[in-house]
């Protein structure tokens, strides 16, 4: 099973693969029309709007989540190794 290198999102039908491309390492929700991915402040706000909206959670408290969640893939640790 493949997943977006975002997210982790398993990507199972070409639907779910950033442009419609089957090789795209990142999901239709991580990137642009196009299949680029998104930056990171565009998708970070993304998901804290998610869990604020989705799991009723404060503002603080989405960040603090969505935080953890994103400094363990690759492509978004970067951001916070400072």
């Amino acid at each position: 099973m493949i997943q977006c290198e975002s997210c982790g999102m398993p990507m199972k039908k070409l639907s779910h693969f950033g442009g419609l491309k089957i090789n795209n390492k990142y999901c239709v929700y991580c990137t642009d029309e196009k299949g680029k991915l998104k930056s990171f402040e565009q998708k970070r706000e993304e998901i804290i709007n998610y869990h604020i909206q989705e799991s009723k959670l404060n503002r603080k408290d989405a960040e603090k989540i969505v935080d953890q969640q994103m400094k363990k893939f690759t492509i978004w640790g970067k951001y916070y190794d400072h």
